[in-house]
């Protein structure tokens, strides 16, 4: 498999940002939503403290990634659409992609 994008197909290196991110983001929310949930006690809050931190730190590696994986789609070659012959299906998705 191509480490860069071709004119048919992504590279490795951009489905690799693309599945990171998307796990980055995964592992994010959990973290958050668990710990805003616990209750404030003397024997939570440790746990509490280290849940927020660690989904503090899974943000800004997911930032990170997030900027990095747009730098590289700026440097490749964009694939051409499945679907390329239907305008409205091509526009949304060229939309949602900027929109993300």
């Amino acid at each position: 498999m191509a480490h860069a994008n071709t004119d048919v197909r992504f590279g490795s290196v951009t489905k690799t940002f693309h599945w990171l991110t998307a796990l980055l983001i995964i592992t994010a929310i959990p973290l958050g939503l668990i710990a805003n949930k616990m209750a404030i006690t003397p024997e939570t809050l440790a746990l509490k403290a280290q849940l927020f931190s660690l989904h503090k730190t899974v943000g800004i590696a997911a930032f990170a990634v997030g900027s990095l994986r747009i730098l590289w789609a700026m440097t490749q070659t964009k694939p051409a659409h499945i679907n390329g012959d239907r305008a409205a299906e091509t526009f949304l998705a060229d939309l949602m992609h900027w929109l993300l």
